[in-house]
């Protein structure tokens, strides 16, 4: 004799024993039925199996004949095909008016072989294997029943049909007086009772042997722990099984017996309730002194109903592998159901000397207590840990080290020693830091104000973690963190990193918020920062309670611009007093620091490098001038240039544009176009007070020069150049390649030292033009003038042309190899160009100047002037 206890009872000589009487009943309940319906099968077998031969036989003779769709599943398979083959052609006959004059033709010939069957005889015989046995269902029907129709009466159809139908509605009852017809499922019927009837029903002896080999070793554990309700597990285990079948095998025609859906559902329940325990197998043999117990760990039962349940249903009961997939989720559902009920402490003990009591070994309470919180915790002392962990980090132990360390850690309460001791202890030992411990151990510097290790840390936790994924949430807490330690750059860094997740994520809009304010206390980017307070005002429909956040920000925002460009703050050439709201003072490197950055980057002599020069200058001019409204911003430079151009124009007998005609000589071109013969350069307009070069780019201010000209008198031309401005400003260029930098802050004393210009550099009238290129930059060593490369196409003139003034070749003509050939193409005019045409050509090389992404100009990029004049 053989039962199951539990572990506690291993420790006792004597186990106690109360019987399982629901798990007995339950057992002597299924071993009747199986008994009963094994008596009383024999002679319902004989009854079926006569009724279904008078039907095949009825049948044969009469194949034509219509039966239901439902009914023909109680005949073999073989009569199934030659039904469906024999249908088809009788739908035939009746749809098609050739079908019927061919089944005349065939009438009149005589049926010969293809009459029907004459089985009157053998009507007691078996029907289907002497029609098998003639090829009757081997042959086509289609002849044979084209002639039965054709000479078939409405009389004697009707007849035979009634014949039929009587004998189906007798093999019915017949079936369904037998247990297993009668109470076992077969889905493609749909009777709806058999959900409930047949897993009461062993279907042989091999699934009851295994049923009650179950219920003796789970039903009575489950009894003892739960009492009579551990037979709900076994109902809603064989009803969720049944049900999933009738909808999923509708169309299938086996017939189910058996319990084995609901003992699936009873191993599930044990596997959950003692699953990781062990329990105790006890045997006696009567009359012997063989007796004994075994302890046995509780997860053989589930592996024992694997094995069996896969013998029973898919080997000996041979039904398709859907019943043993729904018999696992069985399993799965009834095991979810007893976590519920056992956290509602639904289960009770029904005796106190039960083998099985209702506390179950410490090594299953973690499957249903839930993990408390951490704020539930309960107290910890971090500091014997951290001491043991430092014990262990001392012999060399680092990984017991690490996990001490984190064992330590409590949220909220734990100093940052502890921290750097967890992060050094996995530096050791070669195991990354949690970046969650990195976060925290950063808020925790912050709170005890070691602003210092903030930044080592935050710099140790880019260098681990810096392409690592982590939640938005905790990155928002390291952002925050940051800002609050004044460390605005890295703070701003992180909350890009929330911004990219896009505006879905819920803290998008406080990550916003981070940004901006950050650049508002770096005291650069102004304007990104207002831009992305109005991005926040759009986003409030979407958070709402940060509207007052966002006004505030941007009114910030705008004041602060308002005192960079002299709008209600500071003028040019003044010195405001509030220079903290400013961040305090600004001040810019040089114009030579900024040219000698300018040299490091792989950027060609060209125009954008002459308009950034020019712009500086123009700003320095107006910030000189002190005019009355000296606020500026980038997009007022253009019209700020148009002015003092203009000025200068009517200051001067006519216009000193580098495009307008000139009295003296004809119109001067472009510096950097190459020469012709009729072409007049600007650096021949020696006469002139200034030459004005206007070239703009989209949204960029066109510039306006004041160049020295060339002059008979040599002290003038080489003396310095240098003005004292008095600035204190800030100016927003917004230009990031090429350009100035981001934020400019004139400083009070610029000087722009002018390089000398001697008669060695100069011939007569004409200028070198390397002496005047270089008045356009700062001066530099000659390896620095090497390293800028001029994108210019080289032409060699063919023959020299005399000077306009001293008869002799240009100075430009007479350069040597490898110097610059600055000569216009041939099939540009030559015309000179009057003041008012200055605005469209600036239009048209605005346009040219955004096309040309690598500043070179070809002979394409050249205007022709006869079309702007015709304009």
């Amino acid at each position: 004799m053989f039962w199951p206890t539990a572990d506690e009872d291993s420790q006792n000589n004597e186990s106690s024993w109360v019987w399982p009487w629901s798990t007995l009943g339950l057992m002597g309940l299924l071993l009747a039925v199986y008994l009963w319906s094994a008596f009383t099968a024999p002679g319902q077998e004989r009854a079926i199996k006569q009724s279904t031969n008078k039907l095949l036989c009825h049948y044969l003779q009469y194949d034509y004949l219509r039966i239901s769709d439902e009914d023909i599943k109680l005949l073999p398979s073989v009569i199934q095909r030659h039904y469906e083959r024999v249908v088809e052609v009788v739908n035939e006959y009746q749809r098609d008016p050739t079908a019927r004059r061919q089944a005349e033709t065939w009438l009149q010939e005589g049926g010969g072989d293809w009459e029907a069957l004459d089985i009157e005889g053998k009507k007691k015989q078996d029907c289907l294997g002497a029609a098998i046995a003639a090829g009757y269902l081997s042959r086509h029907p289609k002849r044979r029943v084209f002639v039965a129709l054709a000479d078939l009466k409405e009389g004697p159809l009707r007849r035979q049909q009634a014949s039929l139908d009587r004998l189906v509605k007798q093999l019915k009852q017949t079936r369904f007086s037998h247990p297993h017809y009668g109470w076992g499922l077969r889905p493609s019927e749909r009777r709806w009772h058999t959900i409930l009837t047949s897993f009461w029903i062993p279907g042989h002896l091999f699934s009851l042997l295994w049923a009650l080999l179950a219920l003796w070793f789970v039903g009575q554990l489950l009894e003892r722990q739960t009492g009579p309700l551990w037979l709900a597990f076994f109902l809603i285990g064989g009803l969720v099984s049944n049900l999933a079948l009738m909808f999923l095998a509708s169309k299938q025609n086996f017939l189910l017996l058996g319990p084995s859906g609901a003992l699936a559902g009873c191993f599930g329940a044990w596997m959950l309730l003692g699953g990781l325990g062990q329990f105790e197998l006890h045997y006696n043999v009567p009359g012997t002194k063989y007796k004994g117990s075994v302890s046995l760990p509780a997860i053989a039962l589930g592996v024992t109903w694997l094995i069996f349940g896969f013998l029973d249903v898919l080997v000996v009961s041979q039904y398709p592998s859907a019943v043993f997939l729904v018999h696992i989720v069985c399993f799965g559902l009834c095991a979810g159901l007893a976590f519920v009920l056992q956290e509602q402490g639904v289960f009770q003990d029904t005796d106190e000397d039960a083998p099985i009591q209702k506390a179950r070994p410490e090594t299953t309470r973690h499957l249903t207590t839930p993990r408390m919180r951490p704020k539930a915790r309960p107290d910890i002392d971090e500091k014997a840990l951290a001491e043991k962990a430092k014990e262990a980090y001392e012999k060399g132990d680092y990984r017991k080290a690490v996990g001490l360390y984190r064992e330590a850690i409590t949220p909220g309460k734990t100093p940052l020693w502890i921290f750097e001791g967890l992060l050094t202890a996995c530096e050791k030992s070669e195991l990354s830091a949690r970046p969650e411990e990195y976060i925290n151990a950063i808020r925790v510097a912050a709170d005890e104000g070691h602003t210092d290790k903030v930044k080592s840390l935050y710099h140790q936790f880019v260098l681990v973690h810096g392409p690592t994924p982590i939640s938005a949430r905790d990155r928002l807490l390291l952002t925050t963190t940051l800002k609050r330690c004044k460390l605005f750059q890295e703070a701003s860094i992180q909350a890009d990193r929330i911004l990219d997740k896009g505006s879905s994520n819920p803290f998008y809009m406080k990550a916003l918020l981070l940004k901006a304010e950050s650049l508002l206390e770096m005291g650069k980017q102004t304007e990104k920062a207002l831009q992305l307070f109005q991005e926040g005002e759009e986003l409030l429909a979407h958070f709402p309670e940060y509207q007052e956040a966002i006004t505030h920000g941007k009114a910030r925002a705008e004041k602060q611009l308002d005192a960079m460009f002299g709008s209600g703050g500071l003028a040019f050439g003044e010195a405001g007093d509030d220079d903290d709201d400013l961040g305090g003072e600004l001040v810019s490197p040089s114009f030579d620091e900024y040219m000698k950055n300018k040299k490091s980057e792989p950027v060609d002599i060209d125009d954008k490098m002459l308009r950034d020069l020019e712009l500086y200058e123009a700003l320095a001019e107006k910030a000189q001038s002190k005019q009355a409204d000296s606020s500026a911003s980038w997009a007022e430079l253009p019209s700020l240039v148009l002015k003092r151009e203009q000025k200068k124009d009517a200051a001067d007998d006519g216009p000193t544009s580098m495009f307008a005609p000139s009295a003296a000589k004809p119109a001067a071109k472009s510096m950097f176009a190459p020469q012709d013969d009729d072409f007049i350069t600007p650096f021949e307009e020696a006469s002139q007070n200034e030459v004005s070069l206007t070239l703009a780019a989209p949204e960029e201010a066109s510039i306006s020069k004041p160049t020295p000209p060339p002059s008979d008198n040599e002290d003038a031309f080489g003396a310095s150049l240098s003005a004292d401005l008095d600035l204190e400003a800030e100016f927003d260029l917004g230009d990031d390649e090429g350009g100035f930098p981001d934020v400019l802050t004139a400083p009070k004393k610029i000087t722009r030292p002018t390089p000398e210009v001697t008669r060695e550099h100069r011939q007569a009238t004409t200028v070198d033009p390397s002496a005047l290129i270089e008045d356009f930059a700062p001066p530099t060593a000659e390896d620095d003038w090497n390293d800028w490369e001029v994108d210019l196409p080289e032409e060699t003139p063919e023959e020299p042309t005399p000077s306009h003034e001293s008869g002799g070749a240009h100075p430009w003509e007479q350069s040597a190899p490898g110097e610059l050939d600055l000569s216009p193409p041939s099939h540009i005019s030559k015309q000179p160009i009057s003041t008012p045409q200055v605005l469209e050509l600036t239009e048209v090389l605005e346009v040219e100047d955004s096309k040309d992404s690598e500043d070179s100009w070809d002979d394409d990029d050249w205007v022709d002037l006869d079309n702007i004049k015709k304009k």
